[in-house]
């Protein structure tokens, strides 16, 4: 996030940068992304097997309004001609920086949840299954919540030291929070995110295993819907190694410089804003229901603009015939 602090003596259109474009933007289109995807889920009837990929939804569209917000903060600082904050006016007025990173570790949580839920699952079944899946979402939900917990803590720790030192009005993360809460924030995040990729595959290789010789000759119903239902998730394991686990591993590779790092952090995070846009439609194309709805949503917006430009064409038509039957009476 870039440092701005010799921004002094610009005109406000000049100390809008690039990057603070570029954070708006792909905010913005996390926010419509992961609005869609929320919109869909809740349109399923049974969107409480989808409880986790809720909870990815919530943070992933708290963490691009997070983005919006600091970016109108930013656009009334350069308007107000404000040169130097501290730390502490910092924090308290830029708590937008506080809600990205603990939504951004949420939303890791909740996809190692989800993976978490389906290796539970195939690996020791109970019936019924509905008492499984509400014991696997309080785990979920005391392992999203307590780990949004311990990035508040570490980004009020990190936020408050040195409270009066000067900073740069734009109150980036970086110029807040410092590199030590970074390397923490992001290795954190990267571990999350490598060990979901590596509990799907042992789930997947525990289906491979159970199913081996074993679907054709017994009628299990549920591990058929177990084993249906974690194909139809595989493509999450690649769209979280891609789209989570490089651009964390990414934000953290660029800590180690001690010199470079803001820079570097600057460069990493459009590819992580960009990934937290994509990400729900990569889930969206891995889920027949949630696809299904899209389609069925979209098919009605076409049906009524079909059907908005057919009452159109017979009002024009109508209107049409109406002036041409008033011309005859008149001649």
């Amino acid at each position: 996030m870039a440092n701005d602090s010799q921004s002094e003596g610009k005109s406000p259109l000049e100390r809008i940068t690039f990057h603070m474009i570029s954070l708006f933007v792909v905010g913005l289109a996390a926010v419509i992304t992961n609005t869609t995807f929320l919109v869909l889920l809740y349109k399923i009837k049974k969107r409480k097997s989808f409880f986790f990929l809720q909870g990815f939804a919530w943070c992933s569209l708290i963490n691009g309004l997070a983005d919006v917000g600091g970016f109108l903060r930013r656009i009334a600082v350069i308007l107000m001609e404000v040169n130097e904050m501290t730390r502490r006016e910092c924090i308290t007025q830029a708590l937008n920086v506080i809600l990205f990173f603990v939504s951004e570790t949420g939303g890791t949580v909740s996809m190692f949840s989800l993976c978490l839920d389906r290796f539970a699952s195939m690996y020791r079944p109970i019936h019924p299954h509905s008492l499984q899946t509400l014991r696997n979402k309080r785990i979920g939900a005391a392992l999203i919540l307590s780990s949004a917990l311990f990035t508040f803590i570490l980004a009020v720790t990190f936020g408050t030291q040195n409270p009066d030192e000067p900073l740069p009005p734009s109150c980036y993360g970086n110029d807040i929070m410092g590199r030590s809460f970074y390397e923490i924030h992001y290795m954190f995040n990267s571990i999350v995110g490598i060990s979901t990729v590596l509990l799907y595959l042992i789930t997947l290789a525990i289906i491979r295993k159970k199913t081996k010789n074993s679907v054709s000759a017994v009628g299990d119903i549920q591990l058929r819907r177990q084993v249906v239902v974690t194909k139809r998730l595989s493509v999450v394991l690649f769209s979280t190694f891609f789209l989570q686990v490089v651009p964390f591993m990414l934000l953290n590779a660029s800590t180690w410089s001690e010199f470079r790092w803001k820079s570097m952090v600057s460069i990493t995070v459009l590819p992580r804003g960009v990934a937290m846009a994509v990400y729900p439609i990569a889930l969206m194309l891995a889920q027949p229901e949630l696809n299904n709805q899209a389609k069925a949503l979209l098919g009605r917006c076409a049906r009524k603009e079909t059907t908005d430009q057919t009452n159109n064409s017979l009002a024009a038509t109508a209107q049409t015939t109406k002036e041409s039957t008033e011309n005859r009476f008149i001649n």
